[in-house]
């Protein structure tokens, strides 16, 4: 499927490799000016970040339009413009934990919004080789993104729950919670899990 970005090509011309896929990825599931829109990252659009932080190296002048968009809800902020969706809506970040928070607010949100969608965004990249030595070098690159809706009869489920990490002591860090339940959903087993720094995140259909 083909879509096209409702941005000016001035603001696609500034977005980094990873925010177009965002878009492009957000855009085909049609999203609207009723939906609520959660987005999720541990680290953000770092290389816009990190770009910077070189600029600041340098004694340069930072860009104004740069910062605006490296905060962590410019993409979030920006789909919103681009649709004119004007409800309030969610940007997380919480390490590991980041994508299983998302989810417990996604159900958070469709409690208190029982007609409304969700349109649940997580992406994440790895950061530059200089941070290794803080963060590890086993992050991926990932963009995914879901329609979430309140539980109708005849529509598939998901049931979540979460308990602190030291209940779990035999369940190791997962690099990816995000890449762990796309392997749920692709699993014919019903049931999964990941851990985060924190917590660890379990579903089942």
């Amino acid at each position: 499927m083909t879509v096209t970005t409702p941005l000016p090509l001035l603001l696609r011309r500034r977005m980094t490799p990873l925010a177009r896929t965002l878009f492009t990825l957000a855009l085909s599931l049609n999203p609207d000016e009723n939906m609520l829109f959660l987005f999720s990252s541990r680290h953000g659009d770092y290389a816009r970040t990190y770009g910077m932080l070189n600029t600041l190296a340098e004694e340069n002048s930072l860009s104004a339009a740069e910062f605006s968009l490296s905060v962590h809800n410019a993409l979030c902020g920006l789909l919103s413009i681009a649709l004119q969706n004007r409800h309030g809506h969610v940007a997380i970040s919480a390490g590991r934990d980041t994508f299983g928070c998302a989810l417990m607010e996604s159900a958070l949100l469709l409690q208190e919004n029982p007609t409304r969608s969700i349109l649940l965004v997580h992406y994440d990249a790895p950061l530059p080789e200089v941070y290794h030595a803080l963060c590890g070098e086993d992050e991926r690159t990932l963009v995914v993104a879901f329609t979430i809706q309140a539980p109708h009869p005849g529509r598939p489920r998901i049931l979540l729950d979460w308990l602190p990490a030291q209940a779990s002591p035999d369940c190791q860090p997962s690099p990816s919670p995000a890449h762990d339940f796309l392997s749920f959903l692709q699993s014919e087993g019903g049931i999964g899990q990941a851990r985060g720094d924190r917590m660890v995140w379990r579903w089942r259909s």
